[in-house]
């Protein structure tokens, strides 16, 4: 298990209203001479929340467990996400996130966070 983790910084656009989703891979290596390896993922729970400024309420969040949109792949350090989620009207779309991975001993870390939009459809049935 990594020692101390500095969370990479992304921006992720998403398209309200259609089905969306993505993969991070948690790697780590002992110095920057050796190969990055994939961080195995036993025992880890994850929670993935996006929201308007940092205390604010959450608008989406993503867990594991039943239901919660989030599945780990335990050897590979693979972090699968899949959601539907369409903001409400007269929002902008744009929220920040953060994902924290816990061990089974409670401690916790930040892998990544950063800002999210979700771009509106244009097009619409009729």
């Amino acid at each position: 298990m990594p020692a101390t983790v500095k969370p990479d910084n992304i921006n992720l656009t998403f398209y309200a209203g259609s089905h969306s989703g993505g993969t991070f891979v948690w790697s780590t290596r002992a110095t920057s001479a050796e190969p990055w390896v994939p961080v195995n993922l036993t025992g880890y729970s994850a929670r993935m929340q996006f929201r308007k400024t940092p205390g604010s309420a959450v608008v989406l969040d993503l867990h594991t467990g039943a239901g919660g949109g989030i599945t780990l792949g335990v050897a590979t350090g693979e972090i699968h996400f899949d959601f539907d989620f369409t903001p409400s009207s007269g929002d902008d779309g744009g929220y920040l996130f953060d994902l924290l991975m816990t061990a089974q001993d409670g401690k916790s870390h930040r892998i990544v966070q950063g800002r999210s939009v979700f771009e509106p459809g244009i097009t619409e049935l009729a």
